[in-house]
Parts: structure tokens; sequence; C-alpha cells
């Protein structure tokens, strides 16, 4: 198998990759239904926000916006559980995946030089 031919650093750099890749699509399908979501229950914040979309009108302004929303849990004041739930896993897996990026960082810069 190529993988097990790899040397380690390599093999650690292609899961670190794969991994974060797979919670990057996560998050995307996540930031899909939450403006589908805000946009078909929520306009008037909905609009507030920029109306971002994925892909499309998706601009810095539109994400700062997205971000102090979801982070400082703004969709309380909605009162909607089911938008609520998202934003909580949201808020969760947010701070999980850049747990998980600092930590393959750091152990990228302490196990690559240990290799060498």
């Amino acid at each position: 198998m190529l993988f097990a031919r790899l040397g380690m650093t390599q093999q650690l750099e292609i899961v670190c990759f794969v991994v974060l890749g797979a919670l990057v699509f996560v998050w995307f399908i996540l930031v899909s239904r939450f403006f589908d979501t805000l946009r078909s229950r929520h306009t008037n914040a909905y609009l507030a926000m920029g109306a971002p979309t994925l892909i499309v009108n998706n601009s810095i302004q539109n994400t700062i916006a997205f971000l102090r929303f979801l982070l400082r849990r703004e969709d309380r004041k909605l009162n909607d559980p089911k938008l609520s739930r998202l934003c909580q896993f949201m808020v969760v897996f947010f701070w999980t995946y850049l747990a998980i990026l600092v930590a393959f960082v750091l152990l990228g810069a302490v196990v690559n030089p240990l290799l060498k």
C-alpha cells in the first residue's frame, strides 16, 4: 500500500489534511442549513446580516456578521428552538475545529523536528 511506504511525517500530514478537510465539508453543510433556516424563518435577521450565502454573497463583512451572530448567541433573541440547537452545535463545532487545527499545527511543529 502506498500509504505504508510514506514516512511518518507524510502520513501525519495526510491524516491531518483528510480530517480537517472532512470537518470543513461538515461546516459548509451546517452553514448552508443555518442560512436556509434564517432566510425562511427570520428574514429580518437574515437581511440584517447582509443576506449571506455560502458562495455568491460571501463577503468579509457578511462573514464577520455571521460569526458575530453565532458566537454572541444572538439566535436566542429569535425564540426558535430548532435554530438555537443548530447554533449551539455550530458554536461547539467551531471551537472544536479550531482546537483540532491548533493541536495538529503544534503536533507538526513538535514531531517534525524530532523525525529529522
